[in-house]
């Protein structure tokens, strides 16, 4: 047997039949089982589409249905076998059919699958279909049918619609949180962001954040150190990071440069999950507590202030806290220390009823303030509970939330001494007001009876009788010259004439006047350089004279008085009432009685004396004179230890010049003098004295009439060599407009100022308005005569 031979074909052969035979039969077998084959795929490929859940048929050339499986009858409300044999269009509403018939048209033009995802309207209901239309193909390639599968994707849709919207609210809610969003893929990019984030970082565009920020590659981030913090949240963990410290200028160069800004947030990091341990994003959301840490910020420093302010406040401030119905104290400031002496260190912590029990007051006023809740002022006189020493205080009780009662206290002591100052400055004002307009009266009258008197004695020079008479009138004549002069004092019209003078030279004079044939005896101390004073010599030494004067007679047994003199600087929040500069303080101190306590605060009053003799007005004088020179004056005194009188004058950075001696001689001249005063006696009288020095005297009683005068005489061949002009006036022109309008007709008019009231400040400066002298009402022929050649001596 040949090898290989197979055995049916073995088995023939042996069996006779030929080999051709055997062939075909083997032939036909095969050919019928392939049949067999293709029938049965056939039935399981029908089978397979008759139980699909897929809506599955096959159409035609001609558009029937060569096949529909019970899916696809089903939607149509049909058994399969209705339907084969027919249109697509008897079963579907035309809309739908010529959807599907295009598409199957399409596919046999073509020869390509087409594929679909549309909604059918398939009533009562709609749905969404995933529809495929494949070509069936036969041995030459034709397309002979077309096999539609349809797939009932609804639930599909729909889930995946409720997917979307979901996104789409998730999206909404996160783009209107009023806090900044960022999301994070798994891989730390950004995928979404929000409008505050975008607001917070001043970013103008979505698309310059999402899908171009990586998180883990930012340098800001890992320079803050932060990432190793979110990395925990992209491991599944929420993590909170408080109050970051993000750089804008860095974050955000363009609109921040040159600027140092920073951003403070609170960060929350937590992962979202669509399953179980598979991660979707990363959600950072930041809270902006930049306002709210600079208000922290700025009320920390507002406290450091507060209480630097505290501690440093000029004011003694002390703090106490309420304990039941008492105070504790707990706090005070640095000027507090001060004022006590650093004792407030031993009372920290002690109760107000047992530090102030000598001074029940001072606890009512605490406790008032805590239960009105207010703010007020007390100005009463305290004792200081270490030292016993009473004060007067002005003490401000100011309520603080929830317990506490802070107290300043400002020591008026020196201020009530000021005050007193005033209120006796203002009550020698007006006993001034009433003594000025006697003096000026007076002053006429004097003026009148010196002119006469001095004329008088010049008449009389040759009878001895008379002469001794006139003199010792004129003696009279100075103590009632003097007198009005304190009456001066006391008016405005005892501003001082001044003149440069030595204050040393004053002293040494007036003490050796005064004490000379005295068993008292004055022990003096100035130092070499000691500044001069510019004041009206005459006024200050009737002070000297009033001071040595009480100190002699604080010492009936006799003694010692020690006059000194220094220069001086007063400098700001100084407790005397004197302008910061140089004054020269003069002191005089008797060892004598003493003046009790009780007096000290009266011994400036008029009037007031606790001597059997005198007017009371010594100290009175003294005081008026030194505040119309721009200075000060005080007493200290101590019962049986003496008194020491206490001056400040304003120092002058001239030096002084000894003043020219006087002969006592009237000066004699000659020239035409214009004389205008509005008393006829004083015309007549000064009138006489002028001629009797050898000059010509016409008299005017107005300033009008000045005027008219001095312009005729200007015009005529005889003027006026110079005029004397009264400066009071009642009802009329005075001296000092007159000279205005003399001064229009001739600029370099000689004009002398005369007054018995100088109120205007012309007499002590008669150069501001013009004037070359002045005199003060009354003076002397050897005064006038002096003043007279000075002014018409002068180029």
């Amino acid at each position: 047997m040949e090898p290989g031979l197979p055995r049916e074909k073995e088995q023939g052969l042996q069996n006779g039949a030929n080999e051709k035979d055997l062939l075909i039969t083997a032939l036909h077998r095969d050919i019928a089982a392939m049949q067999r084959q293709q029938d049965e795929n056939a039935r399981l490929y029908q089978a397979l589409l008759e139980m699909s859940p897929d809506m599955m048929f096959i159409i035609g050339r001609d558009e029937k249905y060569l096949f529909v499986n019970d899916a696809a009858a089903a939607l149509a409300e049909k058994k399969p076998p209705e339907m084969v044999g027919r249109l697509l269009s008897e079963f579907f509403p035309a809309d739908i059919a010529e959807y599907h018939l295009e598409r199957v048209r399409r596919v046999f033009e073509t020869g390509k699958p087409v594929v679909n995802q549309v909604p059918f309207l398939l009533p009562p209901r709609q749905i969404w279909a995933e529809s495929r239309m494949i070509p069936v193909k036969d041995g030459a390639g034709e397309v002979v049918s077309v096999l539609g599968i349809t797939r009932d994707v609804t639930d599909q849709k729909l889930a995946e619609n409720a997917l979307r919207e979901s996104e789409e609210r998730f999206k909404q809610v996160i783009e209107q949180m009023p806090y900044p969003v960022e999301i994070f893929s798994p891989d730390g990019t950004a995928v979404m962001v929000n409008a505050a984030f975008l607001d917070l970082m001043k970013i103008p565009s979505p698309e310059l954040v999402i899908g171009k920020y990586n998180l883990f590659s930012d340098p800001i981030a890992a320079e803050i150190g932060i990432i190793d913090e979110v990395k925990k949240a992209f491991n599944g963990s929420t993590v909170y990071l408080s109050e970051l410290a993000f750089p804008m200028d860095k974050i955000n160069k363009d609109l921040f440069v040159g600027k140092n800004v920073t951003a403070f947030l609170d960060t929350t990091v937590f992962p979202v999950y669509l399953m179980p341990g598979e991660l979707f994003h990363v959600v950072v959301i930041y809270k902006d507590i930049t306002e709210r840490m600079q208000a922290q910020r700025a009320l920390q420093e507002n406290e450091k202030k507060m209480r630097t302010q505290y501690k440093c406040f000029p004011v003694p401030t002390y703090t106490w806290q309420n304990s039941g119905d008492d105070f504790v104290l707990v706090d005070f400031n640095d000027a507090a220390l001060h004022f006590t002496s650093g004792a407030l260190q031993n009372l920290l912590g002690k109760s107000l009823s047992e530090v102030f029990s000598h001074d029940p007051k001072v606890l009512g006023e605490m406790r008032r303030c805590l239960r009105e809740k207010t703010v007020f002022t007390v100005e009463s006189p305290y004792v200081f509970p270490i030292s016993k020493t009473e004060k007067y205080l002005n003490v401000t009780y100011v309520f603080v939330e929830p317990d506490l009662v802070m107290v300043h206290t400002e020591d008026v002591t020196e201020k009530q001494k000021l005050e007193q100052e005033i209120r006796r400055a203002e009550h020698l004002e007006s006993i001034g007001l009433l003594a000025g307009g006697i003096a000026h009266d007076f002053n006429n009258l004097l003026a009148g009876i010196f002119g006469y008197i001095g004329l008088a004695r010049e008449y009389g020079k040759t009878n001895e009788n008379v002469k001794d008479c006139l003199d010792k009138a004129m003696l009279v004549f100075g103590q009632a010259k003097a007198l009005t002069q304190q009456l001066l004092t006391f008016s405005k019209g005892g501003s001082p004439v001044r003149r440069l003078a030595s204050i040393a030279e004053i002293l040494r004079d007036m003490s050796a006047f005064v004490l000379a044939g005295s068993d008292v005896k004055a022990e003096l101390s100035f130092p070499g350089e000691l500044w001069d004073c510019e004041v009206d010599t005459g006024q200050l030494g009737e002070v000297i004279n009033n001071l040595l004067i009480n100190a002699q007679q604080a010492m009936p047994e006799g003694g010692v008085i020690d006059i000194m003199a220094e220069n001086h600087t007063v400098v700001d929040h100084c407790t005397t009432p004197l302008k910061p500069g140089k004054y020269v303080k003069i002191g005089i101190q008797d060892h004598g009685i003493g003046i009790p306590e009780k007096y000290l605060s009266r011994v400036f009053d008029p009037f007031f004396s606790t001597k059997q003799q005198g007017s009371g007005l010594g100290l009175t004088i003294a005081y008026s004179i030194i505040k119309r020179h721009d200075g000060h004056i005080e007493v200290h005194s101590e019962p049986g230890k003496g008194t020491i009188v206490r001056i400040y004058l304003p120092a002058s950075r001239e030096a002084a010049h000894p003043e020219p001696s006087k002969d006592g001689e009237p000066r004699m001249g000659h020239g035409r003098i214009l004389l205008m005063d509005d008393e006829e006696f004083l015309l007549d009288a000064i009138g006489k004295v002028i001629t009797s020095l050898g000059y010509q005297v016409d008299g005017v009683k107005s300033g009008q009439d000045a005027v008219e005068l001095y312009k005729k005489a200007k015009q005529s061949a005889t003027p006026f060599d110079a005029v004397i002009l009264d400066l009071t006036i009642p009802g009329g022109m005075g001296g000092k407009q007159a000279m205005q309008e003399i001064q229009k007709i001739d600029p370099g008019v000689r004009a002398i100022a005369t007054s018995g009231y100088s109120e205007d400040p012309v007499i002590s400066d008669p150069a501001s308005s013009g004037f070359r002298g002045a005199l003060r009402k009354p003076y002397s022929i050897e005064e006038l005569g002096a003043v007279i050649e000075k002014v018409l001596s002068e180029p």
